[in-house]
C-alpha cells in the first residue's frame, strides 16, 4: 500500500475556517448556504423521488408475479436458512421469531428467561430457543458456537446463516435529574453494547460464507427506534442516547460490511404496542413518587403532573405491533433492503420531517408546546419575586 503524506489544511484555510465561525459571517453564510442548497436541490430531489416511485412500483409488480420472495426459504427446498433473533421473550422479538419459523426459517431464538426458552421451543419445530443475555460475553459466544456447529453438521441440504436480528432492548425514561446513573448504564449495556457484541460474535460466520461464496445475501437487522433518529419526547435521555449510539454504529458498520456483501439495516419504529410503551407511564410515576422531598418541592406538583402527562401521550399514538413485525419480515425475505426502515405514520410524515429541520427550530416547537408547564416551581418562584 503506497504511503501518503497527509497534512492538515494550511494557514490560509485555517484562518477562513475560523472566520466563518464568527458573527456576523456565520449567520450570513448559514443563510446563504441553505438558501442555495434548498433552491438547487429541491427540483433534483423531486425528480429522484419520482424515479424512486417508478422503481418501487416495478419491484412491487415483479414481486406480486413471483410465487416466492427472493430469500423465502420455501423457494429454496434444498437449503436450510437460519436466522438468529435476540430478545425473543416478549414483544417484537417473540412475534418475529414465530413468523420467521412459520415462513420456513430455522430460528435460533435468544431469550433472557428460562421459561421463555421452554415456551418458544413448544411453538414450532423450527425454533431452537436458548438462554442468552446480550450483556454477557460468554452467552453470546456460546450462541455463535451453537450456530457454527449447526452449520457444520453433515446433512443432505445446504445450511446457511441468513440473518441476525438484534431485537433485545430496554426502555428507561425520566428526567436526567430523576434517574439513577445505573439506568443509563443498563440502557447502554443492553441496547448498544448488546447489539455490538452480537454483531461482532456472528460477523465471522457471515464473512466466511461470503469469502467461500457459500452465501451472498446475508443481512444484519438492528431494531432501533425513531428515538435513534430524533428524540420524540422529554424524559427520553437514557433511551435516546442508547438508540442514537446504535444508529450511529449501524450506519458506520453498514459501510464496513458492504465489502463482504453483508447488508446492515436499521428498523426505526415510532410508538407501537410493546411493554416499553405500555409501561412508560408507570415507570415515570414511580420515579416521581420516589423523589426526595426537597427535589419534589424544587420541581413542583404541576411540573410532575405535566411530565406524567407527556409519558401517557405515546399510548394515544401507539400503532399495532404487527406493522413492525411485517416490515422486519420484508427485510428478512427481500433480496435488497433499505438502509433505514421507518415504521409508523407519525414517523414517516412528521418525525422524519422534524429530523430535517435544524435543532434550533425543533427547540422553538417544543417551547411553544410546553412553555406553560415545562418550568420547575423553583424557577416560577424566582421569576415571581423578580417581577
Amino acid at each position: 500500500m503506497p504511503k501518503h503524506n497527509f497534512q492538515p489544511p494550511g494557514a490560509f484555510l485555517q484562518e477562513i475556517n475560523s472566520l466563518i465561525h464568527q458573527e456576523p459571517f456565520e449567520s450570513i453564510l448559514y443563510c446563504v448556504y441553505w438558501s442555495v442548497v434548498i433552491g438547487v436541490c429541491s427540483p433534483i430531489a423531486i425528480l429522484l423521488l419520482q424515479l424512486r416511485l417508478l422503481f418501487r412500483l416495478l419491484g412491487w409488480i415483479l414481486d406480486s408475479v413471483r410465487k416466492y420472495s427472493a430469500c423465502d426459504p420455501k423457494g429454496h427446498p434444498t437449503r436450510e436458512s437460519a436466522v438468529v433473533i435476540t430478545g425473543c421473550d416478549t414483544g417484537f422479538g417473540r412475534d418475529v421469531a414465530l413468523r420467521a419459523a412459520e415462513a420456513g426459517y430455522i430460528v435460533f431464538a435468544g431469550c433472557l428467561k428460562e421459561e421463555s426458552v421452554t415456551e418458544r421451543n413448544q411453538l414450532s419445530n423450527n425454533i431452537k430457543a436458548f438462554t442468552m443475555n446480550v450483556t454477557n460475553d460468554e452467552h453470546v459466544e456460546k450462541a455463535a458456537q451453537m450456530v457454527s456447529r449447526w452449520l457444520d453438521e453433515t446433512t443432505t441440504q445446504q445450511r446457511i446463516l441468513h440473518a441476525l436480528i438484534n431485537m433485545a432492548g430496554v426502555g428507561f425514561c425520566g428526567n436526567v435529574d430523576f434517574m439513577p446513573l445505573n439506568l443509563f448504564q443498563t440502557s447502554m449495556d443492553v441496547n448498544f453494547f448488546g447489539t455490538v457484541r452480537c454483531c461482532k460474535a456472528f460477523l465471522p460466520i457471515f464473512k466466511s460464507q461470503a469469502t467461500s461464496n457459500t452465501y451472498n445475501d446475508a443481512r444484519i437487522l438492528n431494531i432501533v427506534s425513531m428515538a435513534g433518529l430524533v428524540p420524540t419526547s422529554v424524559g427520553t435521555s437514557a433511551y435516546a442516547a442508547s438508540k442514537y449510539a446504535v444508529q450511529g454504529f449501524s450506519t458506520a458498520f453498514r459501510l464496513e460490511a458492504m465489502g463482504f456483501g453483508i447488508q446492515v439495516a436499521t428498523i426505526n419504529p415510532s410508538f407501537h404496542e410493546t411493554n416499553i410503551v405500555t409501561g412508560l407511564s408507570t415507570q415515570v410515576e414511580k420515579l416521581c413518587a420516589d423523589l426526595p422531598g426537597a427535589k419534589r418541592e424544587e420541581y413542583g406538583e404541576e411540573f410532575l403532573e405535566w411530565l406524567l402527562t407527556q409519558t401517557r401521550i405515546p399510548l394515544l399514538v401507539s400503532w399495532r405491533a404487527e406493522n413492525v413485525v411485517q416490515q422486519t419480515m420484508n427485510c428478512l425475505m427481500n433480496r435488497s433492503i433499505p438502509s433505514e426502515v421507518v415504521v409508523g405514520s407519525d414517523a414517516k410524515f412528521v418525525l422524519v420531517t422534524l429530523r430535517i429541520f435544524p435543532a434550533w427550530f425543533r427547540d422553538i416547537l417544543f417551547r411553544i408546546d410546553s412553555l406553560r408547564y415545562a418550568v420547575p416551581a423553583s424557577m416560577r418562584r424566582m421569576k415571581a419575586k423578580s417581577d
